[in-house]
């Protein structure tokens, strides 16, 4: 009896122990280095958080607060995404949760491939925050990426024949405009940013909310570089004048507004390899 008792508390033990994951770790008593992953010791992380990490980039009194820690039971709603407008430990900012060992790095530098990769997730229209989307089933990343460079095209070409016989193609792109808003470039940005001007945009809205090397808040929204929708975190910005939070949207006006971004739960991605499978390989 006593054996399988000592059985039943080893598996136990055993399960709590391979459960558990690594989160980094540094806060308001220690200051977050950015990148976060730069010059980690093991004294910068947790390795017994039970579910769970998070990272917080905000503000209070206008003073930036980076958090990396454990997450606790009431985020767990809030597994593999970003949300913005988030007050933690008497600031305000976005808050992120993720389930993977050492999760709440910084992403990797934004360069060459990973750009690539990046855009062409981001070009779907069908993605929020893109690491907590590849945290959650990193095998999409490839059907994902040929998919939408299959797809980059939207224009619409038309054969006609002219008088004298011969066949003239003519190429038309898909009209799209939209109503964004812009302030921060000459202008304060609001929020709900209601009395900001709008501009007509023609691929996407752009927002931008982070902060100069000087640990000022910049909040700029204006026309998006391209079309796409979701959230880059950690992203240079303006020549590295400032480092935060880009979104793009094109799902309809003023969507650059405080509105948050989330990205697809696990549904999504089973659901998605198939389809994405039948579209390549057909």
């Amino acid at each position: 009896m006593k054996q399988w008792l000592g059985l039943l508390v080893f598996a136990f033990l055993y399960e709590e122990i391979s459960s558990a994951i690594s989160c980094h770790y540094c806060g308001p008593e220690k200051l977050c280095p950015l990148p976060y992953d730069a010059d980690v010791t093991e004294a910068d992380k947790r390795s017994s958080c039970e579910k769970a990490c998070i990272k917080f980039d905000g503000s209070s009194n206008g003073k930036r607060v980076l958090v990396r820690d454990c997450a606790q039971p009431e985020h767990y709603d809030m597994m593999n995404t970003c949300k913005d407008d988030k007050e933690y430990h008497g600031a305000e900012g976005t808050l992120c949760v993720c389930n993977g060992p050492d999760c709440n790095s910084a992403p990797l530098a934004l360069h060459q491939s990973t750009t690539i990769i990046l855009v062409s997730l981001s070009t779907l229209g069908l993605l929020g925050d893109w690491r907590a989307m590849i945290g959650t089933c990193p095998w999409l990343v490839f059907p994902l990426v040929v998919f939408s460079i299959l797809n980059q095209s939207t224009s619409v070409t038309a054969v006609e024949e002219s008088d004298s016989g011969s066949k003239v193609e003519s190429t038309s792109e898909a009209p799209k405009a939209f109503k964004c808003y812009q302030c921060g470039v000459t202008k304060t940005c609001d929020k709900p940013f209601e009395n900001a001007t709008l501009v007509t945009c023609q691929k996407s809205c752009m927002k931008f909310d982070g902060f100069a090397p000087d640990g000022m808040r910049v909040i700029m929204r204006d026309c998006g570089y391209f079309e796409a929708q979701g959230c880059v975190h950690d992203q240079p910005f303006e020549r590295n004048s400032a480092v935060g939070t880009v979104c793009h949207c094109n799902d309809g006006d003023k969507c650059n507004g405080a509105t948050s971004h989330e990205p697809p739960q696990i549904l999504f991605c089973v659901i998605s390899l198939g389809i994405f499978s039948r579209i390549i390989f057909s």
